[in-house]
């Protein structure tokens, strides 16, 4: 531990004695932490400004809302066609909607086969297996409503 000349500044490490060697590390609740020219560990610096140097929040924040909230959520692929764009690729489904016009613009340019398969495998080998699973969902729920 390191105490400036006025007192204020405080670096903070911890050493840490482990079976594999010792470890030097940050304690977790220091929030500022430097690197000195030409090494490579961090310190942890702790700094605890006088009332007046406090930053003081401007408006307040947010309540927690009493229920789940999601602001964002993305489910779909690359596609010219949207019927082969959505999730489920099936047209006997009654919960899947057919645009009237085409979701995606002309491409101004020519379009390869060598794109199409790129675009296809963009979002990974695991993205297949979230389709499949919200493909079987759609099916069960479909047959059901059917019944």
């Amino acid at each position: 531990m390191y105490l400036d000349k006025d007192g204020k500044d405080r670096e903070i490490n911890i050493r840490m004695e482990t079976r594999s060697g010792v470890k030097d590390s940050i304690p977790a609740w220091i929030k500022f932490s430097v690197q000195a020219p030409g090494e490579i560990p961090y310190s942890g610096i702790y700094y605890d400004p006088p009332e007046e140097e406090k930053y003081v929040f401007k408006h307040p924040h947010t309540k927690r809302p009493k229920s789940l909230r999601i602001y964002e959520s993305h489910a779909g692929m690359i596609s010219m066609d949207a019927a082969t764009g959505s999730v489920n690729r099936n047209l006997d489904n009654p919960l899947l909607v057919v645009p009237l016009k085409p979701s995606v613009a002309e491409f101004p340019f020519a379009k390869k086969e060598e794109q199409s398969d790129r675009l296809s495998n963009l979002a990974g080998a695991g993205y297949q297996a979230f389709e499949d699973a919200i493909l079987n969902k759609l099916t069960k729920t479909a047959e059901k409503q059917q019944k």
